[in-house]
């Protein structure tokens, strides 16, 4: 399990340097300049951006955001223009969302607990 939860992080890791250099190859966007569709994409896009890295910490909190952002991207597509995104890649920034999951639901069941969230988030009074 460490290999995959390792494998996962460098390939989150890789994938969130290559938005990034995508992102500001031409210079960043004008937030002003976007059109809605864009605006909207761009959040859905940092979200799952966001997740990448946030899955280093928080298997579970990165994984979801990593999927859930994406799906909202593939939602909102397909709501501004009847088409989706073709092709492999916006599927391939997801994998490290899914392994994320997958090392946060087996180390649960290894430890037989039902929540992580103590670990997580620790609650003091």
């Amino acid at each position: 399990m460490a290999v995959l939860r390792w494998v996962t992080r460098v390939f989150a890791l890789v994938i969130a340097g290559i938005l990034i250099l995508l992102f500001f190859g031409e210079g960043p966007p004008i937030p002003a300049a976007l059109s809605t569709r864009e605006k909207v994409l761009f959040t859905f896009f940092g979200i799952t951006w966001l997740g990448l890295l946030a899955g280093w910490k928080w298997e579970t909190v990165g994984g979801t955001m990593v999927v859930g952002g994406m799906v909202g991207f593939y939602i909102a597509q397909f709501l501004f223009t009847s088409t989706v995104p073709r092709g492999p890649y916006f599927l391939i920034i997801t994998l490290p969302g899914w392994f994320f999951l997958v090392c946060s639901l087996v180390e649960r069941r290894a430890d037989g607990s039902k929540t992580k969230w103590k670990k997580t988030f620790p609650v003091r009074h």
